[in-house]
């Protein structure tokens, strides 16, 4: 993703630019940049200064979405990032320059599969809250600080290509007790890792062997390892003295993937409201797809607490999978989907 922001009060529009993925390298942490518009007399120009005003930026993570806005509503555009297997990242702009504040914000110690993030004055006091989307708690994946998902990544074969295990915590079995496992299946995991065909030669050995006995310590040498504890879509409040918390929205918002966001108030009650697209059809058929939210919302303000309007006449429903969503001038909500056929 990409935005224009007069970031340094110059004037003139500057460019960011957020960095998602290396191809062929998930899960290693890219960078995003900054660029400061020094155009002058009709000549374009545009000079990266990452490295000298940003350096919280370079290597960051896997950015999905981000949002600049006064968090601290000092005068200047601060910058909110969120991501994959990572926390919600506050880089405040101290007069043209960022600082990240994530580990004194309250909400360094959440990680997730952050997929979009939308910003409006949701308890109405006066600041600017966020909220986050994450894949929801209606899935495979179950995390918490105790029992983590993680990804441990490693180019084996030396080929600059980085292959990827996925891992979750599970019972060895009826009753027992949880152990972190491969989540992919013994033929996915054989498929980008064949030399462990021969180690298991049967599917009830790899079933039963829990991560710490797949690979040896040398072959797990290098490998680079991120957590995920947090698959809560959530509401992070603003304290308005640099500090947040974040709590889980409503039960509703946690039934599958939610991909995009818009905030704007859609009934002309005052109050801001999230318009969202949700689903994602594209999973692997072990796990099921995601389409259980038939909804884009809206999640409406009452008092300080976010909830879903559950009159269907005041909400629009839309099976299907959404990628993103988008307002026109006229405030005609479009949204991107893929329906089954009728």
């Amino acid at each position: 993703m990409s935005g224009a922001i007069d970031y340094d009060h110059d004037g003139d529009l500057d460019l960011f630019v957020a960095g998602r993925v290396l191809p062929g390298n998930y899960p290693k942490p890219v960078s995003c940049a900054i660029y400061r518009n020094d155009s002058k007399k009709g000549h374009l120009k545009f000079t990266d200064v990452t490295a000298t005003i940003a350096k919280p930026l370079l290597d960051i993570g896997m950015i999905c979405d981000a949002v600049w806005t006064d968090f601290d509503s000092d005068g200047w555009p601060d910058l909110v990032l969120a991501g994959e297997w990572m926390p919600v990242r506050m880089l405040k702009n101290d007069h043209g320059h960022f600082r990240d504040i994530t580990a004194g914000s309250g909400v360094g110690d959440r990680t997730g599969w952050w997929t979009s993030i939308t910003a409006g004055d949701f308890d109405n006091d006066g600041d600017i809250d966020f909220v986050v989307s994450n894949l929801g708690r209606n899935s495979y994946y179950k995390a918490s600080d105790d029992y983590p998902v993680s990804v441990y990544a490693k180019d084996f074969y030396n080929q600059g290509i980085t292959q990827c295990i996925l891992t979750s915590f599970i019972k060895d079995r009826q009753g027992g007790q949880l152990k972190e496992f491969a989540s992919d299946s013994r033929d996915d995991l054989v498929a980008q890792l064949p030399f462990l065909k021969k180690r298991f030669l049967t599917y009830n050995k790899f079933a039963t062997t829990d991560f710490t006995q797949i690979f040896t310590p040398h072959e797990l040498s290098g490998a680079v390892r991120y957590s995920a504890n947090d698959m809560n879509s959530s509401f992070i409040r603003n304290h308005g003295n640099g500090t947040f918390t974040i709590q889980p929205l409503p039960d509703i918002a946690q039934y599958s993937a939610i991909n995009g966001m818009v905030t704007d108030d859609l009934d002309g009650d005052g109050n801001p409201d999230i318009c969202m697209s949700t689903n994602d059809f594209g999973t692997m058929p072990s796990y099921g797809r995601y389409d259980a939210l038939n909804g884009t919302g809206p999640e409406r303000r009452w008092k300080g607490r976010l909830h879903t309007a559950a009159d269907s006449a005041e909400r629009d429903l839309y099976p299907g999978e959404r990628q993103g969503t988008g307002t026109t001038k006229k405030r005609r909500w479009q949204v991107p989907d893929r329906r089954e056929p009728e």
